[in-house]
């Protein structure tokens, strides 16, 4: 009984510990530029571009090359991450899809 209590603590600890990474903002004085790409061609006309994002990896914002993919359903639409500017800085807010 013990062990399982101490195994369900542990691992509620770790399930919130995780959602504040996951919803962590971290702000810049300076807004990074994205780096110019060329995107290639679509693979297919069902094919939609995902625009390049940034992620916060190393205490710095690193950015990832965007990308085709096709929509998770149909009528979907991908929503560009862009810069917000706050009291303490520049936060960058993900892209997401939206139907």
């Amino acid at each position: 009984m013990k062990k399982s209590l101490l195994r369900l603590i542990v691992l509620f600890v770790i399930a919130i510990s995780t959602s504040f990474v996951a919803n962590a903002q971290f702000t810049v004085t300076i807004r990074p530029t994205a780096p110019v790409i060329v995107r290639p061609f679509a693979p297919s006309a069902r094919h939609l571009w995902v625009d390049g994002e940034w992620m916060w990896r190393g205490g710095r914002y690193q950015y990832v090359n965007g990308y085709w993919t096709m929509p998770p359903r149909y009528n979907t639409v991908w929503i560009p991450g862009h810069w917000k500017n706050s009291r303490r800085g520049w936060i960058w807010k993900q892209g997401h899809w939206r139907r």
